[in-house]
């Protein structure tokens, strides 16, 4: 073997070349060589995926500026991170995160505007309204100047979602006999193909969407019981189709097949009531995403309140927060209880606070002056 070619010795340049793309090999897996007086040591490191919505905020790591969204920050020794996320006209977004070996931790942060625009839906007045179980369109019941009845209003496409846009269509006009405007409340069917409009105690109405205008309801109905329970029977049908799917663990199966339990948009998490000591109840989520991202847990209780609160909760379109009605006041908080934040506090006609399937706004039945009816207005958040 020839030990110089071109009079440079081969087997040092070979060392090398294999030193390097050993040290090339452990840095691309988050290793690093730290070097000293006494001794030279390898540790591996973590790394933060940091992004943000809306993106371009500065980012805080223990309180020093580090990056911006959206980007990376790389060989960082593992451990926990205090990370603070901020944008002018937002507020402030902070966490303490754990960093891992040869992994990398996904954070975003939902920046929240300080001024949250609200903008109105309707004008005539809204005396019931609900959203569909796909969150993809919304019934409602309003005078609607010379059109009163009951509406549907489409809410995909973030833009159109306007008093002037959204290409509302009017499912069934009042008639001399019936006025469908001063429905007490909307349900929507389990498939989204049916609505059942509550007018008493002792009257109801079922109404196919997707009807011609002025349609005769399908059924008059004085008792909606079974109506009701049908549905009910469906939707367990149809959860228990989904936990087929998952991996979830037994003794849960009968908690999440229950229609009692909320399931988020991505059908990867429920959240539940759960009775606790002192008159208390937790909103306890199931987590059963797979594979789990780095840093998220299978189980989280983000709320606790009392048994006689009125506390409405519902999804946030990402699947990883809520909103959350409390005492005439919306707010949104992660599912891990961190970042709660108000979005807006008033007259609310309504506990119901739906955000649309873009989730840049909610949408909320307010009344801002006693002698007016309410009305539907989106709470712009960004």
């Amino acid at each position: 073997m020839k030990i110089f070619k071109n009079g440079i010795p081969i087997v040092p340049v070979l060392a090398l070349l294999l030193l390097l793309s050993w040290a090339t090999i452990l840095y691309s897996q988050g290793y690093r060589v730290n070097l000293n007086k006494k001794q030279v040591t390898v540790t591996q490191t973590g790394i933060l995926s940091l992004r943000s919505i809306p993106e371009g905020a500065k980012v805080y790591l223990n309180g020093k500026i580090t990056t911006a969204t959206n980007s990376t920050v790389s060989s960082l020794a593992p451990g926990s991170y205090k990370i603070e996320i901020k944008k002018e006209g937002f507020t402030d977004w902070e966490k303490t995160v754990e960093v891992f070996n040869d992994k990398v931790t996904d954070i975003t942060a939902l920046l929240i505007s300080k001024s949250p625009r609200i903008e109105p839906l309707t004008t005539y007045g809204v005396a019931a309204f609900s959203m569909s179980n796909d969150g993809t369109k919304i019934a409602y019941a309003t005078k609607n100047g010379k059109e009163p009845g009951i509406w549907i209003l489409p809410l995909s496409g973030a833009s159109s979602i306007s008093i002037f846009g959204g290409n509302r269509n009017l499912l069934v006009a009042d008639s001399s006999s019936i006025a469908y405007s001063l429905a007490k409340s909307i349900s929507w069917s389990p498939d989204d193909k049916e609505i059942l409009i509550k007018m008493s105690e002792d009257k109801y109405y079922l109404v196919a969407v997707g009807g011609s205008v002025n349609q005769i309801p399908l059924e008059d109905i004085n008792d909606p019981k079974t109506i009701y329970g049908s549905w009910d029977q469906i939707r367990k049908d149809t959860l228990a189709k989904y936990v087929e799917k998952l991996n979830i663990p037994q003794v849960l199966i009968p908690i999440a097949s229950n229609p009692a339990s909320v399931w988020s948009p991505d059908f990867k998490k429920f959240f539940v009531k759960v009775p606790v000591a002192e008159g208390k109840v937790l909103y306890k989520i199931y987590n059963f995403e797979d594979p789990l991202p780095v840093g998220e847990e299978k189980e989280y209780s983000p709320l606790k309140v009392g048994v006689a609160d009125n506390i409405s909760v519902f999804w946030y379109s990402d699947s990883y927060h809520l909103v959350v009605e409390e005492n005439q006041t919306v707010e949104i908080v992660r599912i891990d209880g961190s970042n709660r934040t108000e979005i807006f506090t008033g007259s609310l006609a309504s506990p119901l606070a739906y955000p649309t399937p873009s989730g840049d706004k909610i949408i909320i039945l307010v009344s801002f002056k006693q002698s007016v009816p309410p009305d539907l207005y989106t709470v712009s958040i960004r």
